[in-house]
């Protein structure tokens, strides 16, 4: 790291230190100002780029339980999960920042198709998972943490009054 750099990273305000070690494809589109606290939602079932990028920076990893991929380690981007199945002829604004669990392919496929996995959004860098063998945890920035089953009913509670929010 040269001096300039270091001394840029140690700056609250510069532009650099908010990009700095990210990967070159989120550097160059977070240059234009991507509001981290911004959410928005849309009528289809891709989720768009700003939406994508701002998980990312906020997930910073794989959001499944224990899971300790880096989207800056590898040059593939994660696979999108929607948290709340998508549903064509459903309502408006299904697919957003509220509704986005980026995940390697291996995880995004074992949550997919092995029956038992559940995740619920708690936030925007919060999820609530169930597995298989009744395990329950939550993810956040910091890390997977055990939980029990009556706390995972309270977040599963707070995750449906977060989804009718969204809704309204």
């Amino acid at each position: 790291m040269t001096r300039r750099n270091l001394a840029c990273f140690a700056a609250p305000d510069c532009r650099r230190s908010s990009t700095f070690g990210l990967h070159p494809r989120v550097r160059k589109l977070t240059r234009g100002g991507l509001d981290l606290h911004a959410g928005r939602s849309v009528n289809g079932y891709e989720h768009p780029t700003d939406v994508k990028i701002r998980t990312e920076l906020r997930a910073v990893g794989d959001v499944f339980p224990h899971a300790t991929g880096l989207f800056t380690q590898h040059g593939r981007a994660p696979d999108r999960d929607d948290t709340t199945s998508y549903d064509k002829p459903g309502p408006p604004g299904q697919t957003g920042d509220h509704d986005d669990a980026p995940m390697s392919r291996r995880h995004h496929r074992a949550k997919t198709h092995v029956p038992g996995y559940t995740v619920l959004q708690l936030g925007p860098d919060r999820w609530v998972w169930g597995t298989p063998h009744g395990l329950f945890r939550l993810v956040t920035t910091t890390g997977t943490t055990a939980i029990t089953g009556a706390e995972y009913q309270l977040h599963a509670q707070h995750a449906l009054a977060l989804a009718d929010d969204y809704a309204a």
